[in-house]
């Protein structure tokens, strides 16, 4: 009898494309969305912390200089200065002008 085309191969949603966005950012280097649907929960491949907020949240758990959300245990230093650096760049470069 003919299978219905399923695969029954298991897939690894660190290395599947679907389970990581369409970017450049290095954050996603390290991290993956556990479930697709679910944009806004994002595992640390290193650690398997899942991270609420985004990809800029995953890359302070990386970097490790935050208070509010947990170091990465498993980062190396050549890994945190990389994700530092990527946060610095995206910070705005010009101050908002604001009219009265």
């Amino acid at each position: 009898m003919a299978e219905s085309g399923k695969s029954n191969e298991v897939i690894d949603p660190k290395t599947d494309p679907k389970h990581k966005a369409k970017s450049i950012d290095p954050g996603w280097k390290y991290g993956y969305w556990p479930d697709p649907e679910v944009k806004g929960c994002i595992e640390c491949i290193l650690c398997g912390k899942q991270v609420k907020q985004g990809i800029n949240r995953l890359k302070q758990h990386l970097t490790g200089n935050y208070a509010d959300i947990s170091k990465c245990p498993n980062a190396t230093t050549e890994i945190r200065r990389e994700m530092q650096e990527a946060l610095i760049s995206k910070k705005r470069k010009q101050p908002v002008m604001l009219d009265d």
